[in-house]
């Protein structure tokens, strides 16, 4: 009966720590998203400073251009 007693034991006090480490981390998660919440609130994070724009359309385009010469290739259409 007390190996029992000392493996319940044994296991109740893994779960407590693992409980603690779950417990950490989540705290310091709460943190970092309070962080970003506060940045972004701020207006660092998430506001648009133009260059994204810009780059969003460059690959639009890059990719437009792309597609259309391999769809002309693959099918052998003749862009004339």
């Amino acid at each position: 009966m007390s190996e029992d007693a000392a493996l319940i034991k044994e296991v109740q006090d893994h779960f407590e720590e693992e409980r603690q480490i779950r417990q950490a981390e989540m705290e310091a998660a709460q943190q970092k998203d309070a962080e970003i919440i506060r940045k972004r609130e701020a207006g660092e994070y998430g506001v648009s400073k133009g260059m994204d724009n810009v780059a969003s359309q460059l690959m639009f385009v890059v990719a437009t251009v792309v597609t259309i010469a391999l769809v002309w290739m693959v099918f052998n259409v003749d862009p004339r």
